[in-house]
């Protein structure tokens, strides 16, 4: 079974950009969560927008309370790096090799159980199972002695070679576990087309070893709302598109006509707007004549014969390789155009900067990282270290200060430590910290905690 994912909408219409917190105002929810607007009122930040969001609820309900031997359903609503809600309904499964099927028996049979990970998010657990009906595991089977299963492994750094993905056992978490299903895929139903209504399911990787099941679909916007259909120049389409690496993202495109996720004329007047003055940062290509090729660029409509569209493909997330990624985005201010490449470099004979992509809808879509290798820097990437990494990283959880820590198991090569409290977090310290949340090496919390010491 597929979690299915469902963006949630608010309720808004566009009025200024000033960070006054009302309904149409500019915010980033990334950066600084309902600061920006007043979540007292019911104002949230959405799809940088402040909107207004009736059940800003956030929860994870798990009927069986994880029980491997008990059927259940998970219902989930949280909400991602843009300030949308998204809910899911998963349930308990049986799988038979990489099938999920009604009921299975022997060495080949699992049970794959969603968990609650959080205040909102969830994960499975697969385990094997001797006998397993309806999601039920009826009689549990032990991992046997020798097995790796329960390893430190770092998928970041080195995919599953630290487990075994031959015998089904990968890397997820920072753990060695079995794995049923690790297959990957996103298909789009109707082939990206921008005039047929399509949903994408989407299966792919994180940087921590973990699957995620995504179904999202085609939707029409008005100003700064989802409708049902919409037409004019504020009329954009919404297309759920797959990307490099098998995950999904969103292209925006404006549409003088759209039904149901469906645009049924992307032309506007076909009239000739070169040389108008036009501003991105509110209308983005509307008030000129995309159809046309012609685009609001540095805040006067402009013929552009290349594809505009922004993108940002990062090759890999290795450390201990040199590599490069290719972007190319608009600048929120005056909608100009960049692009090129950005490659790994080594910032001091410690640091690496690694370059990787931002999650932005508009505005640089990549960044450098700084990222302390344990072995030195050289031409752009880290040192391989003179031992296996599971022995490095072994030590980034025993509760001490040992090997080439700069403090309690962060630092060296460990997570970045977190910048003291007492003498006030500075801007560098602020954006040092929002890279190492990307990566997956502080939690929300602690960011937020990062943030409100950086605001006050």
């Amino acid at each position: 079974m597929k979690a299915v994912f469902l963006a949630l909408p608010a309720l808004a219409f566009f009025v200024s950009f000033a960070f006054s917190g009302i309904v149409g105002d500019y915010c980033n929810y990334n950066l600084y969560q309902d600061s920006n607007c007043d979540s007292g009122a019911g104002i949230y930040c959405v799809m940088y927008h402040c909107q207004l969001v009736l059940d800003p609820s956030l929860y994870c309900n798990d009927s069986d309370g994880n029980s491997l031997n008990v059927s259940g359903t998970l219902d989930s609503r949280r909400r991602e790096y843009d300030g949308q809600w998204y809910t899911a309904s998963v349930g308990d499964d049986c799988i038979s090799g990489n099938t999920f099927v009604p009921s299975c028996s022997g060495t080949g049979c699992f049970v794959r159980e969603a968990v609650c990970t959080g205040q909102s998010s969830y994960s499975f657990e697969t385990s094997p199972c001797t006998s397993c009906s309806n999601g039920a595991c009826l009689s549990w089977q032990p991992p046997q002695p020798e097995s790796i299963i329960g390893n430190a492994c770092n998928y970041l750094l080195n995919g599953d070679s630290d487990c075994n993905a031959s015998a089904g056992i990968y890397c997820i978490s920072n753990t060695c576990q079995l794995a049923s299903n690790p297959n990957v895929y996103c298909n789009d139903s109707d082939g990206n087309s921008l005039n047929v209504s399509g949903t994408l399911s989407s299966r792919y990787r994180q940087y921590d070893g973990q699957w995620y099941d995504v179904s999202v679909g085609d939707d029409c916007i008005s100003g700064n709302t989802f409708v049902q259909s919409c037409s004019g120049i504020e009329c954009q389409m919404r297309e759920a598109l797959c990307g490099a690496d098998l995950s999904h993202y969103f292209q925006y495109s404006p549409c003088f006509q759209c039904s149901n996720g469906a645009c049924s004329s992307q032309g506007q007047q076909d009239q000739n707007t070169e040389g108008l003055p036009c501003s991105f940062s509110s209308s983005f290509d509307s008030s000129c004549s995309p159809d046309l090729n012609i685009y609001c660029i540095s805040s006067v409509c402009s013929r552009s014969d290349q594809n505009i569209a922004q993108y940002c493909l990062d090759i890999d997330s290795n450390f201990f390789k040199k590599s490069s990624l290719n972007y190319l985005y608009r600048e929120y201010s005056n909608g100009s155009v960049s692009s090129g490449s950005a490659a790994d470099y080594c910032i001091d004979a410690n640091r690496l900067g690694e370059a990787h992509c931002l999650p932005v809808l508009h505005g640089k879509n990549f960044d450098f990282n700084a990222f302390k290798c344990p072995s030195g820097c050289l031409n752009g990437a880290c040192i391989p270290q003179s031992v296996p990494a599971v022995t490095i990283m072994g030590h980034c959880a025993n509760g001490i200060q040992d090997e080439n820590e700069l403090g309690i198991d962060c630092g060296g090569a460990c997570s970045t430590c977190l910048p003291a409290r007492d003498n006030g977090i500075s801007d560098n310290d602020l954006l040092e910290s929002i890279g190492q949340w990307s990566r997956g090496r502080l939690s929300s919390a602690e960011l937020l905690e990062i943030i409100q010491s950086w605001k006050s």
